[in-house]
């Protein structure tokens, strides 16, 4: 989880231009942290 949000925090812009991808790359893992899926 940490390594997760560690990823998130770098890039956040770029994971909000690809949420969508962002979005079935953690669906994949099993866990959707829904605190910063804005």
């Amino acid at each position: 989880m940490k390594g997760q949000i560690k990823f998130a925090k770098g890039p956040m812009s770029a994971a909000i231009e690809n949420a969508g991808a962002l979005h079935n790359f953690l669906l994949t893992w099993g866990q959707v942290p829904t605190d910063w899926d804005v």
